[in-house]
């Protein structure tokens, strides 16, 4: 059974890739979700600060890959088949990037923004260059959907919907981690970057 039906790729191995690729993401997501409700509960003293940021991102998510389902049903400016590989390629390290991270974080990884007097700045994985890695894999993620399906006008209203959905996010928890670790996480600023290692 096919998750998409046959309107989005022209043969077999595209949509058995695809689906692949996608049952994967959906797993990874679950994973980290269970992993998260597990250090609620074990940190049950951190202070929410979320300001609806993660909504935000679940709901900037699915409209993403709907987004994207629909201009490719209509084939709206559909790019070379060369460009579906790409995406995959994007899906899977984006996967295995946030994995990563939230394995290297450990118990004080949390889908919501929290801090505890108790937490500390982890440097060593992908934190060692960038403060945000967890997010890289997730757009990472949503941009290889985007290309996998392959419409220009898709991807660049991924884009958008990323860089809205993101900027809000990392603007809360940056703001709240600089007053949770002040100089210390100040310092940690000056020689990382957010999402793109030696970038941004």
């Amino acid at each position: 059974m096919y998750l998409f039906g046959d309107s989005y790729f022209e043969t077999a191995i595209f949509k058995e890739v695809f689906q692949i690729a996608f049952i994967f993401y959906i797993m990874a997501e679950v994973f980290i979700f269970s992993f998260t409700s597990k250090n609620n509960r074990e940190n049950s003293q951190k202070k929410k600060r979320d300001k609806g940021s993660c909504l935000m991102i679940i709901s900037g998510s699915i409209a993403i890959i709907t987004f994207n389902l629909l201009c490719r049903k209509n084939n709206l400016f559909i790019l070379p088949i060369w460009i579906f590989w790409l995406g995959v390629i994007f899906i899977i390290t984006g996967i295995i990037l946030r994995l990563y991270s939230v394995v290297t974080l450990g118990k004080y990884f949390t889908v919501t923004v929290q801090v505890n007097s108790n937490q500390k700045i982890i440097q060593t994985g992908p934190y060692k260059y960038i403060r945000h890695p967890a997010y890289s894999g997730s757009i990472l993620s949503l941009i290889g959907i985007a290309l996998a399906l392959r419409s220009i006008i898709g991807i660049i209203g991924t884009l958008i919907i990323i860089a809205v959905i993101y900027g809000y996010r990392i603007k809360i928890e940056e703001k709240i981690l600089e007053n949770n670790f002040k100089t210390s996480y100040k310092e940690y600023k000056q020689h990382t970057k957010r999402i793109i290692p030696f970038i941004w």
